[in-house]
């Protein structure tokens, strides 16, 4: 059976301004318009294909041929499998039935030019019955560039969605109704019971409530339109709470600045929180153990020396045994101090007490008052400065009372102690600071010692017997009133001919100010 084909010849262009009069005229007039139909079709700007029942190609348009290549003639002796191989007899038989139902359809093809490239193209198409014959009428749009941003787009949420679930925190997307728009696998991991987790109310499938959490960041995020952050509770399936969740809500706004939803960084703390626990759990047990120490540990010790004074008044004592009563209460009164400075470091740790404006002279004043007519009577040679202040504490005495009854200790080996103190103002680096330094002529510290002696617990390797929390303090406090200490040879490269502590504080209002000698 050969197929009908159905094409355009040049006409006659409609005549404008001709009047329709006799049935003559009539009929010349529906055949210009019958003309203009025809041509308008054939220069449609997207492609017109007509086929019959069987997938004969009966008719095609000036841009069917431009789109695919081939002629007019070369289209009407070809099918639609030979531009559409996707839509096989069987296939097409199928769409036959579905058209003849549905009357029109719209839907995504593939069309292959003549060179054999693929083109995507949206089909719309519509089912046309002609006296006894049946035709499908196809229009195809072109759709390359549409499919191009689409597949951008595509690669665009893939790359996207790896991150989004490349983070090790919990990232989720909320609407303005707090309606779970989307989660990563994180939070998917934390709520298993809960999936899928879209749609779900946040409140409910992450806290197990019917209602919104009375401290929720996310509400305030969108009240205040800035980031609120909040802990809060991870729960189980049950509703049991196994661990803490640390919530960053940040408010979603629109071009226009309106808000549309919020984003929600969940980070587990658990750990943290457990860590946090059992630091807060260690401290109350040191200070219970600092407060035995500072309380009930101290009054024995204080006793204990009151009964060793009673004991060195009896008049039956030989020298030797009141020599061993003197280390006893020497012994105490070291333990007694190490509790005291046990307790002074924890209160310069905790911040107990706030800095303000000291005067410098002034302590030295009180720790020289402190050691006058000590045992061995030490000389403490110190003249008082002018102007010297900086912002620190009282403990700036237990600072100076240190140095200088370390001082004492060490120089009481060679008869009576001389200590030799002096202060001023020193500019160092572009800043004014208040230069300490507190000299003794005893036996010294050797070089590999003078950095170590700082430490906890340490001591130089001297004679002397030193013992506890003394120069740690010393270095603690001065670092915390943002000064420095040193130890160095009072005689420059004979470190056994005396040592010299110094101390940079800087000064409370700086001001040019020269070196001060050694």
């Amino acid at each position: 059976m050969s197929r009908p084909t159905y094409t355009v010849k040049p006409g006659i262009r409609p005549k404008p301004g001709k009047i329709a009069g006799s049935v003559p005229d009539q009929r010349v007039d529906q055949e210009e318009r019958l003309r203009l139909t025809q041509y308008s079709m054939d220069h449609f700007p997207e492609s017109a294909i007509w086929t019959d029942m069987e997938a004969r190609i009966l008719y095609v348009n000036d841009a069917t041929c431009d789109m695919l290549g081939y002629t007019r003639d070369e289209l009407l002796a070809m099918s639609v499998s030979d531009i559409a191989p996707n839509y096989s007899r069987d296939r097409f038989a199928a769409f036959i039935q579905s058209i003849q139902e549905r009357k029109a359809l719209t839907f995504e093809s593939e069309h292959v030019t003549k060179s054999g490239r693929r083109i995507p193209v949206e089909v719309t198409t519509h089912y046309q019955k002609y006296g006894a014959q049946e035709y499908i009428i196809s229009f195809s749009r072109d759709i390359s560039g549409r499919k191009q941003v689409e597949d951008t787009l595509r690669k665009n949420e893939k790359f996207l969605n790896h991150i989004f679930n490349s983070f090790q925190d919990g990232i989720g997307i909320l609407d303005k109704d707090l309606n779970i728009v989307r989660v990563n696998r994180i939070m998917e991991n934390w709520h298993p019971y809960m999936m899928p987790l879209q749609g779900k109310k946040c409140y409910h499938a992450f806290h197990c409530r019917d209602k919104p959490c009375e401290v929720c960041p996310s509400l305030r995020a969108m009240k205040l339109k800035t980031m609120q952050s909040e802990i809060v509770p991870l729960h189980g399936e049950h509703g049991e709470q196994k661990g803490w969740l640390e919530i960053y809500s940040f408010p979603l706004l629109d071009d226009r600045g309106d808000l549309t939803g919020v984003i929600e960084h969940v980070r587990d703390i658990t750990a943290r929180k457990r860590a946090e626990d059992a630091l807060e759990e260690t401290k109350t047990r040191a200070e219970l153990y600092l407060d035995l120490m500072s309380h009930d540990i101290n009054n024995m010790n204080h006793a204990g020396i009151g009964f060793l004074e009673l004991l060195l008044d009896s008049p039956r004592l030989d020298r030797q045994e009141r020599m061993l009563l003197h280390k006893a209460i020497d012994s105490l009164e070291g333990s007694t101090r190490i509790i005291r400075n046990v307790r002074k470091l924890q209160m310069a740790q905790s911040g107990e007490m706030r800095s303000h404006k000291v005067d410098v002279g002034q302590v030295l004043d009180e720790v020289k008052s402190h050691y006058a007519g000590t045992r061995g009577e030490a000389l403490v040679d110190y003249d008082r400065p002018a102007g010297c202040e900086v912002m620190a504490n009282e403990l700036l005495f237990d600072v100076f009372s240190n140095l200088v009854g370390n001082a004492i200790k060490h120089s009481a080996e060679k008869g009576r102690p001389v200590v030799k103190v002096r202060a001023g103002r020193s500019a160092e680096g572009g800043r004014v600071y208040c230069r300490i330094t507190v000299e003794d002529d005893g036996p010294g510290v050797p070089d590999e010692m003078k950095d170590k002696i700082f430490g906890r617990l340490r001591r130089g390797e001297t004679k002397a017997g030193g013992k506890g929390l003394g120069l740690y303090l010393v270095k603690y406090l001065v670092e915390s009133y943002g000064g420095k200490v040193w130890v160095e040879d009072r005689v420059s490269g004979d470190h056994t001919r005396g040592a010299r502590f110094v101390v940079m504080i800087p000064a409370a209002e700086p001001e040019a100010a020269p070196d001060v000698p050694g």
